[in-house]
């Protein structure tokens, strides 16, 4: 199969780099661990590369410091990128991004002599707002159509993914690859032993407790969701939240929970290697993100069997057990926090396991697929 190099521009805590670790875990489907190449600005260690260090990985950085001109900095970083092919002798690049600039990264490996670059979409925007965002919104539009020029394989999480990155017409040719977001299912399958114990570490044994497990950005529209939290808090005081997350926005949701006045209600504890546990002592899980691919929290939340209360421009398809209710986000927040109580009062069966298992969302289903498009 030869030597695989991830291309994943960092491994903090999110859903692409959880998905790729997963897959690196898969060792009875991998014989051989993947390298990862990061595009990042310090050499601090991130959040799954212990993980993936344990497993054999290298984990390459190329490190931006900020300094000198902007377009000499992006053409030395490109530069080492394709030294490292080149030199690394990889002859698969598995490039994981939502935007078309990843075709400079795609043309690259492919003169540095990879044999086969997979571009893989796991988004349906591109991030940011203003002027910046709607010329490159333009270009992407532009330019997608070249795609099949440049890359081997196209994957997708989602259709939507696919037609975001790769364009419609490619996805109904049947061109784009569906990779489905599996996950390690036995780490998040729902225990009533975990779910006390991890209740109680969080002092809420007997609260209703609301979660979020996302980077704090714009696209994860968390001012939106302390509103809902806040107007669920006020029907009923009984309800808790714990919102895991790093990221530029984290300060100021704090600010606005402390503005609030719900500071002793809910808890910002960042990162936690222990996220598959939390979620199973959680009872609601608040999802009004702008847009999304197939977020693999969402299916890891469902896999602990908790109800899952989603804007209704996340991909249709993160839906695969009951556990899914839609919102619209042009509801005020009182009306997204009148169904997540209506859903904290119904009772249901937890237990999703096979329903996870049967519609594909297990990390060796996915892993054996991937494996096929790297030996094709």
């Amino acid at each position: 199969m030869g030597k695989i190099l991830q291309l994943v521009y960092d491994l903090n805590c999110g859903g692409v780099e959880a998905f790729v670790t997963n897959l690196n875990s898969c060792e009875d489907v991998f014989d051989e661990p993947f390298d990862f190449l990061l595009f990042t600005y310090n050499n601090e260690e991130q959040f799954f590369e212990k993980k993936n260090r344990s497993r054999g990985s290298k984990i390459i950085k190329i490190i931006d410091d900020g300094n000198g001109n902007a377009v000499f900095r992006f053409l030395k970083r490109r530069k080492k990128f394709y030294d490292i092919v080149r030199n690394g002798k990889y002859e698969i690049v598995h490039i994981h991004k939502e935007t078309v600039s990843c075709m400079v990264e795609a043309i690259i490996a492919k003169m540095a002599g990879a044999k086969k670059v997979i571009v893989h979409s796991h988004n349906t925007h591109v991030a940011g707002t203003g002027k910046r965002a709607v010329i490159e919104k333009k270009i992407h539009y532009i330019i997608r159509g070249f795609w099949p020029l440049i890359t081997d394989y196209m994957c997708a999480c989602s259709s939507e993914a696919g037609n975001w990155l790769f364009g419609r017409k490619n996805v109904e040719k049947g061109k784009v690859e569906i990779l489905k977001n599996g996950i390690i299912g036995t780490q998040y399958y729902y225990n009533k032993n975990t779910r006390n114990e991890y209740r109680e570490k969080l002092g809420w044994q007997n609260n209703l407790i609301v979660g979020h497990v996302g980077r704090f950005s714009e696209q994860k529209n968390h001012t939106f969701l302390i509103d809902v939290i806040a107007e669920m808090y006020k029907v009923n005081p009984s309800v808790r939240a714990v919102l895991f997350g790093i990221g530029d926005l984290k300060n100021d949701m704090e600010q606005k929970v402390e503005q609030l006045g719900l500071k002793s209600i809910i808890k910002f504890p960042g990162t936690s290697p222990e996220i598959n546990k939390y979620l199973q002592a959680m009872d609601l899980f608040l999802f009004p993100s702008l847009y999304e691919g197939l977020p693999v929290v969402g299916i890891e939340a469902q896999a602990a069997g908790i109800w899952v209360l989603a804007s209704d421009t996340i991909s249709p398809e993160l839906k695969i057990t009951d556990k899914v209710h839609w919102m619209s986000l042009s509801k005020p927040a009182s009306c997204w926090a009148e169904k997540g109580l209506e859903l904290l009062n119904e009772v249901s069966e937890r237990d999703t396991a096979l329903e996870i298992k049967e519609a594909g969302y297990d990390i060796e289903f996915t892993a054996k697929r991937l494996k096929d498009i790297y030996e094709s």
